[in-house]
């Protein structure tokens, strides 16, 4: 039977999961509330005198916390003057304040401002550009952070961001792999159905008004999960800000890495089992490095060419840490999965594989969806988000029945 690893977030105080669905969910929750208290407390307000939402005094108020919570001060990261609604952009402030919001939320406080900068490419300067830039960057040289950027064919995942031109402007991904400037915009994945995908930013327009001014959801065209950049505002999208789909684990040494474990299945001998790993890295093996495996006692060894060890472990066992050397410590959580033809099953085994499926509960979700597909497309299957008996040997042949 096979066993269910769990990676961790190591930071001074302990051991701390980590995971891309949480994440993801929470920025959600931060920019539909957001949207919601926009609607019901700010829009109201427009009269003569203030035409327009953020002109308000409520909605100037709320701009200049966004920027405060986010980077500190109510003054122009551009001018060093206290910010003015009316004269500059606040659309990647309203972005950079979910991120930020949503992780304090799950993990407390920010204790490390430099570290989670750059786990971040929201600082230190509120641009989408700037940020789309250096989640590039982060992405083509395997760099931490919990988002990568890709070209607009990504399928898309909530928490994901979307950055388009603006002002007809159109850019292409090329363009973003050398500037960090441009007149763009960026919006939140919010919901995913299979026909369109629902986005919620800052200073945008309201239905029939041409300034953008408010917190507001619209919609972009989607084709088999992907941005269909032939419709509407959709084709100026240029680049897809995407969640990281491997789990993250910040070891002892401060670094930060990303591992996906896949495990084949156990095969039982009376009271002990067989520990299979494979252990790859951005796509590539972690070969020939040396380990400590800390279970019921210390287990050394070396993973092979394809990053795969094995070891023989009591059945009983449900925790062990895995120290790698040069990469640091992983805490393991070991638990028995699913079958493969339950959904569920299905479920833990793309969860564990690096495609988020939000809860793990057994019943088809948005975020499951979009995982089986992203699996289907990665493994030249047929993409339609059915779990149907070629995608069900696939998943069986990387990680078991």
């Amino acid at each position: 039977m096979a066993k269910e690893l769990k990676l961790g977030f190591k930071d001074a105080s302990g051991l701390l999961a980590i995971k891309e669905d949480d994440l993801g969910n929470k920025i959600v929750k931060v920019a539909k509330d957001e949207a919601d208290y926009w609607k019901m407390s700010i829009n109201s307000k427009v009269d003569k005198t203030y035409p327009t939402p953020e002109d308000t005094p409520a909605g100037d108020k709320r701009v200049k916390e966004y920027l405060n919570f986010t980077f500190g001060s109510t003054k122009s990261l551009a001018t060093g003057k206290e910010f003015s609604v009316s004269s500059e952009a606040w659309s990647a402030i309203f972005v950079s304040y979910c991120v930020k919001k949503a992780f304090q939320e799950l993990y407390g406080e920010v204790s490390d401002e430099k570290l989670f900068k750059e786990l971040l490419p929201v600082s230190p300067h509120p641009r989408h550009m700037y940020y789309a830039h250096e989640a590039y960057k982060k992405k083509e040289k395997g760099l931490r952070g919990y988002y990568w950027a890709f070209a607009n064919q990504a399928i898309l995942k909530l928490g994901d961001i979307i950055v388009r031109g603006r002002a007809g402007k159109h850019y292409n991904y090329s363009y973003l792999k050398k500037n960090n400037t441009g007149e763009s915009h960026a919006d939140i994945v919010v919901e995913l159905d299979a026909d369109t995908v629902k986005v919620i930013g800052g200073n945008v327009s309201l239905p029939g008004e041409k300034r953008g001014t408010t917190v507001f959801e619209k919609t972009y065209p989607l084709k088999e999960g992907k941005l269909d950049l032939s419709k509407g505002r959709a084709s100026g999208v240029f680049t897809v800000l995407s969640l990281m789909p491997e789990q993250r684990a910040i070891a002892s040494s401060g670094e930060t890495h990303s591992i996906t474990l896949t495990m084949p299945p156990q095969d039982y001998e009376l009271d002990r089992m067989l520990l299979q790993l494979r252990l790859v890295m951005y796509g590539e093996p972690l070969s020939d490095v040396n380990y400590t495996l800390m279970a019921d006692k210390n287990y050394s060894g070396t993973t092979d060419a394809e990053g795969n060890l094995e070891q023989v472990l009591p059945a009983e066992t449900y925790q062990a840490s895995l120290a790698l050397e040069d990469w640091g410590t992983l805490s393991l959580e070991l638990g028995d999965l699913n079958p493969s033809f339950k959904l569920q099953g299905v479920q833990e085994r793309l969860a564990n594989l690096g495609y988020a499926c939000g809860v793990l509960e057994g019943q088809m979700n948005p975020e499951t969806l979009q995982a089986i597909k992203r699996f289907q497309e990665e493994h030249e299957l047929e993409v339609d988000g059915i779990v149907g008996p070629k995608t069900q040997a696939k998943l069986e042949e990387l990680y078991g029945s």
